[in-house]
């Protein structure tokens, strides 16, 4: 993270982006970063680690904006941005379409070849969230199936937007996280092709392998 100083977040307070609990501690909360970037907390409540985080991620975003990668950013073939992607009109996030490049929770059950079971978090959603965009921005740089790390694109209190990059390839992919109710459900597509070798299953895997790790998450 980029040297603050000092950051007041009372401006943000009003964010649809944040969380209405979190938002009433941050209310009376000043994010203090350190030289070495370590945060700090400058008041009579104290944000927990993982909420501080969610607030820097919010804060990030506020300032610069998160953008979908585009070519020479992560890869060499981005394809087009997709625009009808997000949380739907009816809730949950898009299916998949007919073809095997897409995982989704929001497909049929009974599409095996599409759909993949919501993960359940017993943690605050603020947590759970700090949980997926910390392995986001911590994605290996090399996974065998994907290359080039994770770019964030956005992350409200409900909804986490990532776009990664298959190695073989080299093609962007969409991946989108959705929390409801104690539920994550997650949609990794590509962009691009038809096949793509299993790279959207192994990210889905890997992301559910990281988080059970971390706790509070189950099958």
């Amino acid at each position: 993270m980029a040297h603050i100083s000092s950051f007041n977040v009372s401006n943000l307070v009003a964010s649809p982006k944040l969380n209405k609990n979190l938002r009433n501690r941050m209310n009376v909360c000043h994010v203090v970063a350190s030289h070495n970037g370590s945060e700090q907390l400058s008041a009579n409540l104290r944000l927990n680690r993982r909420e501080t985080m969610l607030a820097a991620t919010v804060i990030a975003l506020s300032q610069v904006g998160g953008k979908p990668a585009q070519a020479g950013l992560m890869g060499p073939y981005p394809g087009e941005v997709p625009t009808d992607i997000g949380i739907q009109a009816g809730g949950g996030l898009k299916a998949c379409p007919k073809t095997p490049n897409c995982r989704s929770s929001s497909s049929p059950t009974s599409d095996d070849k599409h759909y993949t079971a919501p993960l359940s978090f017993s943690k605050p959603t603020p947590q759970a969230i700090a949980d997926v965009t910390s392995i986001i921005n911590n994605y290996p740089l090399d996974l065998g199936f994907d290359g080039k790390g994770a770019r964030l694109v956005s992350a409200t209190d409900n909804y986490v937007y990532a776009n990664m990059t298959s190695k073989r390839f080299g093609f962007v992919d969409d991946v989108e996280f959705l929390f409801d109710n104690g539920k994550m459900m997650i949609r990794t597509a590509s962009r691009l092709g038809e096949s793509d070798g299993g790279v959207n299953t192994n990210r889905v895997e890997f992301f559910k392998a990281e988080l059970l790790k971390a706790g509070g998450w189950s099958q």
